[in-house]
């Protein structure tokens, strides 16, 4: 990731050295361009379109737009109407549409065209537009530009008085501004016709140091030539005479056509009025004449215009395919920026779902160990209840136990009983029958207590049977099919009597005891090695 912003860094940083190179050798052009407009027009014409030949590799709008107003400019004081006006519209097509007053500077200029080109409707409406905008944007020496370009359509149409009002707005703003240049354009202008001869000739006078302190050649052969229009006005002929052959040095020099063939005009006028009718008769000559080879030079510029109207849309064309092949580029480092972000962007959503995944698994690692730990305390206490139950159960049966044994003893002891009696009665024989009477009361008071300690005895018989009722029933799901007598004999073998023991218990021998046992332990499916009672135990 380092590398790569390190690398569209170098990029951008070489773009801008190239933009900046190209931008200087442009800017160089424009203004040598700008700075002989007023002195050789068709020099300034040879600047720009030299500095439109750099920007033919570029897309740079505004420096186009610059380049084809300074052009424009220069085709107009050349006196190449026709191309001056093409020029503008082509600005306007590249001049980007939030540049307001950019726009309306080159209305300005393109409505001074159409004034002089008679096409007075059309003059007014763009310089009114421009003027409109310039209101907006509050820029008083865009509005003092439009003011002296109206004044100038209204001099073509010889409303002098609506002239001479604009151009006094002009040049009062100009005057607030200090914008020499411009006052001494508004002065000019406002000699281009006859009235307030003498205040005229004192404003251009004013008009004419400027202009030769800024060296402005073009502007000074217009200031004279308006200079001796305005001596002829005043009838001092002679003077007049020598302004306008200073106006014809400077615009010669300048190689300005249109003041060149006014020149000629004013001329033949003056000499006229000196009654010098051969040279007022060869300057007329020599007006036609250039006013001639304007009007062909015009047709000429048709020609010439649609031969660049072609060159300017192939370089517009080449211009737009320069601006695919940039946005293209900027597509394919945009593409390779959003995939390095879609990388950064999945490695990032990679590591966050795998430590979520991580603190998940330890959530329930966490979850399983306190789950098997409370298993282990459930285990536990169930272990203990078993123990408590299973402590309770063998006191019980040990208890239990205990009580058997102690009937089994009354069990061997009855036959010792029955023995006593036995002897009791035989003694009776001897006795005579008083004393057998109270021999045999003694016999059944010892035979009743005899018969109590039994009742106690089948009881406790009756207590082992139904402690042992939960017992049978396991026993008999386990072992379905199991005699009465071998589930009782089962029961006395699960609280571990003997065989003896048995046969007290029941009256039944030994010998059937033994073969009942042997009985139960093969239906019970045990080995010979096998502990019943431990087995019977356990169910």
């Amino acid at each position: 990731m380092k590398n790569l912003l390190l690398f569209l860094s170098f990029i951008f940083f070489f773009d801008t050295i190239n933009a900046n190179s190209y931008q200087r050798d442009v800017w160089k052009f424009l203004d040598k361009s700008y700075k002989s407009l007023l002195t050789d027009p068709k020099q300034a014409v040879d600047y720009t379109l030299q500095a439109f030949d750099i920007l033919k590799q570029t897309t740079d709008s505004n420096l186009i737009v610059s380049t084809l107003i300074v052009s424009g400019h220069a085709y107009m004081l050349y006196g190449n109407f026709d191309m001056s006006v093409n020029t503008y519209y082509k600005a306007l097509s590249y001049c980007p549409a939030k540049d307001l007053k950019t726009k309306a500077k080159i209305n300005v200029n393109l409505g001074a065209l159409y004034g002089s080109l008679k096409d007075f409707s059309k003059a007014i409406n763009l310089i009114d537009n421009a003027t409109s905008t310039y209101k907006v944007l509050k820029d008083s020496s865009g509005m003092a530009n439009a003011y002296n370009a109206r004044g100038l359509i209204h001099v073509y149409m010889k409303e002098y008085e609506i002239a001479d009002k604009f151009f006094r707005d002009a040049l009062r703003i100009n005057k607030t501004l200090g914008d020499k240049k411009n006052i001494a354009a508004n002065i000019n202008n406002l000699c281009l016709y006859e009235g307030d001869t003498e205040e005229k000739i004192k404003l251009i006078q004013e008009a004419i140091v400027i202009n030769e302190n800024l060296n402005a050649l073009w502007s000074l052969a217009e200031n004279y030539n308006n200079l001796g229009m305005q001596l002829f006005y005043a009838k001092r002929n002679n003077e007049a005479l020598s302004a306008l052959k200073k106006a014809a040095v400077y615009a010669f020099d300048v190689n300005a056509h249109e003041l060149i063939c006014d020149n000629y005009e004013y001329l033949s006028k003056v000499y006229a009025a000196q009654k010098c009718y051969k040279e007022a008769y060869d300057n007329l000559l020599n007006f036609e004449k250039k006013r001639e080879q304007l009007l062909q030079k015009r047709e000429l510029v048709n020609i010439e215009r649609n031969l660049i109207k072609q060159k300017l849309q192939d370089q517009k064309k080449e211009s737009e395919i320069q601006k695919h092949m940039h946005q293209i580029e900027l597509l394919k480092r945009n593409i390779s920026l959003a995939v390095v972000l879609f990388l950064c962007i999945t490695l990032l959503a990679f590591f966050l779902i795998k430590q979520y995944k991580r603190k998940k698994d330890l959530q329930i690692a966490k979850g399983q160990t306190e789950l098997l730990l409370k298993d282990k305390i459930i285990t536990e206490l169930k272990l203990q209840q078993q123990a408590v139950e299973l402590s309770a159960k063998s006191e019980k049966l040990e208890s239990t136990q205990s009580e058997l044994t102690n009937f089994v003893l009354f069990l061997n002891s009855r036959n010792e009983l029955l023995e006593k009696i036995r002897e009791m009665i035989k003694s009776t024989y001897k006795m005579n029958n008083n004393e057998i009477l109270t021999h045999l009361k003694k016999i059944n008071t010892f035979i009743l207590q005899f018969k109590k300690l039994e009742d106690d005895n089948n009881s406790l018989t009756k207590e082992v049977d139904e402690q042992n009722h939960e017992f049978l029933s396991r026993l008999e799901q386990k072992h379905p099919g199991l005699t009465h007598g071998e589930k009782k004999l089962a029961t006395f073998l699960r609280i571990n009597l003997s065989t003896k023991e048995i046969s007290l218990l029941t009256g039944i021998s030994i010998k059937a005891i033994s073969m009942a046992r042997y009985r139960l332990r093969k239906t019970l499916c045990l080995h010979s090695q096998d502990d019943i009672s431990a087995y019977l135990r356990d169910i």
